[in-house]
């Protein structure tokens, strides 16, 4: 039986530089007060966060998280 989802694929690595490099419309990014690592993306009144694996959460604010980098408590 095959799988529902389609196999991953490489993704060169100009279309991935590119894609970074692009200013992102999703609104102001919330950083670590510590290290400056990226937390996560505020848009009016949510918190968007995406890490490992392509986890993606949408949180409504105020949010608190612990910096996985320096440990640092951040709110928002």
């Amino acid at each position: 039986m095959p799988t529902p989802y389609p196999s991953r694929q490489s993704v060169s690595s100009n279309c991935t530089r590119a894609a970074t490099s692009l200013p992102t419309p999703l609104g102001h990014e919330w950083r670590c007060t510590g290290c400056d690592k990226l937390l996560g993306r505020r848009s009016g009144s949510v918190v968007l966060i995406q890490f490992a694996r392509g986890h993606q959460y949408r949180a409504p604010r105020p949010v608190s998280a612990v910096c996985r980098g320096c440990k640092t408590l951040n709110e928002t």
